[in-house]
């Protein structure tokens, strides 16, 4: 019986195991990174959630509803770079993690302006063509 219930527990804890390593699999590949070192993780966590609310946030408040994959690139090493900073920053490299957060600044301003510019050059419906996608079908 012992031997059942603690190949059960084995299983179980290679399940665990499995399923950890296929998430951090799937968050490298998010951030386009093809490892990670184990002190580093816990920040690319935040980072990817981070990464996501920003991509939304410009292509909401800047991009016309459209973030295009050059900002989210930058916002996604911007990310990574805050990331670094937060483990410099942990591990009492408060010089490095000063550089790395600049960094993350100049990525995140980079890629608004970009997001803004690719707005700004993307076609414009004309007024009249939104105001008859406005109209009720059948009526005029």
């Amino acid at each position: 019986m012992a031997d059942a219930e603690s190949a059960r527990n084995l299983g179980r804890l290679g399940g665990l195991a499995k399923a950890e390593k296929v998430r951090k699999l799937a968050l490298l590949e998010t951030l386009g990174l093809q490892s990670l070192p184990d002190e580093l993780a816990p920040y690319v966590v935040a980072a990817e959630e981070f990464a996501t609310a920003e991509v939304e946030r410009l292509a909401r408040t800047v991009g016309g509803g459209i973030c295009g994959a050059a900002p989210a690139s930058l916002v996604q090493s911007a990310a990574l770079q805050l990331a670094a900073s937060r483990a410099a920053f942990a591990a009492g490299d408060a010089t490095q993690g000063s550089r790395l957060a600049n960094d993350s600044r100049q990525n995140l301003l980079a890629a608004h302006e970009l997001a803004a510019r690719e707005a700004k050059a993307r076609p414009q419906a004309e007024d009249s063509e939104w105001l008859a996608a406005l109209q009720p079908k059948g009526k005029h």
